[in-house]
């Protein structure tokens, strides 16, 4: 699993730092400006959150909010990993995640902002946002494929309450 996380951001930094360096006034886009290159450091919103919902929370706050995101992630995953057991569906969905999280602190940490360069329908974005969107849309695929409609909600919930031990009985 960690061979993939790094794999992941190192392909991310590699591609932003071949553009910063040479590339960031490059700016092409085709079919009526639907897809494009165009870099641009992204210093105002810096977070799909913050741009959705104009929260104008700042690059400190924003990294701080990654890096317990990032933790939770990743003790989210040894937990179930350890009470449910894992598929490789469910590793590579918390690759992506974890992935996108180590990207986005370590854009802010060293561009104070991210570096998108994508443009797909007049949305700008970068290959973090790429795993992150991938993630989010196998985790629905994945979900919805293997959602067990036999059970109840007390079912669930008793999942839940193993999964976070807030019962005593871990035979359900």
């Amino acid at each position: 699993m960690l061979f993939f996380i790094l794999a992941l951001v190192i392909t991310d930094m590699v591609i932003k730092t071949i553009i910063y360096f040479n590339f960031m006034d490059l700016n092409v886009t085709f079919f009526n400006d639907y897809l494009g290159f165009t870099p641009y450091i992204n210093q105002d919103q810096m977070s799909i959150f913050n741009s959705t919902f104009n929260l104008g929370i700042n690059t400190t706050t924003l990294t701080i909010l990654n890096s317990v995101l990032l933790l939770i992630l990743v003790l989210l995953y040894f937990r179930i990993k350890r009470v449910f057991g894992v598929d490789r569906h469910v590793t590579f969905i918390f690759i992506l995640f974890i992935s996108g999280a180590i990207c986005s602190i370590t854009d802010k940490l060293l561009l104070g902002g991210s570096l998108d360069y994508l443009l797909i329908s007049r949305w700008i974005c970068d290959l973090k946002d790429i795993y992150l969107y991938t993630g989010f849309v196998y985790l629905v695929i994945y979900l919805v494929k293997n959602a067990d409609t036999s059970g109840s909600i007390k079912d669930d919930f008793n999942k839940v309450k193993q999964l976070f031990k807030l019962n005593s009985n871990t035979d359900n």
